[in-house]
C-alpha cells in the first residue's frame, strides 16, 4: 500500500515505530519493534484540527519526531503527536501492517537541531504531559522512551532494507509513544508538553 500511495500522489513523510512493548512482541510473536509508513496526505503543523473519518475510534500519542539527512544521521527532533485509529481491525501481526498500526495522521511541531538536543534533554524529565480539555489525561512512561536514537535509526534503517525499503534523506521516524494512548472525540482539546521542545495544541473534529 505504501508505494500504491506514492503512485497516487501522496508526498513522501517517512515511518513510524510501533509496537515496541515487550508483551505486545511476544504476543504476536515478533522480536523487534515494528516498523510502519507514514501518510504524508496526513501531515498536519501547528495551528491546524484534527479531523478524524468517519467511524474512526481516535486516540492520540506523544511522540519525539527525527528527520533523516542524506547521509542517514538524524539531524533535527521535533514534538509529534500521532493520531490513532483503534477502529481498525487487530489480530495477527500481518493484519496489523496493513493499516499501518492503526495510523491515520500525524502532527509535527517545530523541529531544532538534533544534537545539541539529544546532549542535554534526553532522557526526558517530567514530560510529555497530556491534557485533553484542561485536564491531565496522561504522563510520561519512563519505560517507553527510546534509550538511544542513533541506535533506533540505524536498527529502522536495517530493519527497512530487509523488506525492500529504505530511508531517505528528509524521512522524519516518529519514534514510538511515550505514554499510553489517550482517547480523543470531536470537540476535545489536546495539549501536550514536550519541555524544552515545546507545546502542542490541537482540536479534534470530525471530517465524516
Amino acid at each position: 500500500r505504501f508505494h500504491e500511495a506514492l503512485n497516487a500522489g501522496m508526498p513522501r513523510l517517512g515511518w513510524k515505530v510501533a509496537l515496541s512493548d515487550a508483551s505486545a512482541m511476544q504476543r504476536l510473536g515478533i522480536d523487534e519493534p515494528a516498523v510502519a509508513w507514514l501518510d504524508g496526505n496526513r501531515l498536519l503543523r501547528p495551528g491546524d484540527a484534527y479531523l478524524a473519518p468517519a467511524g474512526a475510534r481516535t486516540a492520540v500519542e506523544a511522540e519525539v519526531a527525527i528527520r533523516i539527512d542524506e547521509s542517514g544521521t538524524i539531524e533535527a527532533v521535533a514534538p509529534a503527536i500521532e493520531f490513532i485509529d483503534l477502529s481498525r481491525p487487530g489480530g495477527a501481526i500481518d493484519i496489523i501492517l496493513s493499516h499501518a498500526v492503526f495510523h491515520d495522521a500525524v502532527l509535527l511541531g517545530q523541529e531544532q537541531p538534533f544534537g545539541d538536543w539529544v546532549n542535554s534533554n534526553w532522557p526526558p524529565n517530567g514530560w510529555p504531559t497530556i491534557s485533553k480539555n484542561g485536564v491531565v489525561a496522561e504522563i510520561l512512561q519512563p519505560s517507553m522512551a527510546p534509550g538511544d536514537f542513533a541506535a533506533l535509526a540505524a536498527a529502522k534503517s536495517t530493519q527497512l532494507r530487509t523488506a525492500g525499503e529504505k530511508l531517505e534523506a528528509d524521512d522524519w521516524i516518529i519514534t514510538g509513544s511515550l505514554t499510553t494512548p489517550v482517547p480523543a472525540g470531536e470537540g476535545d482539546e489536546i495539549t501536550i508538553e514536550y519541555g524544552v521542545l515545546g507545546t502542542l495544541t490541537v482540536r479534534i473534529g470530525n471530517a465524516g
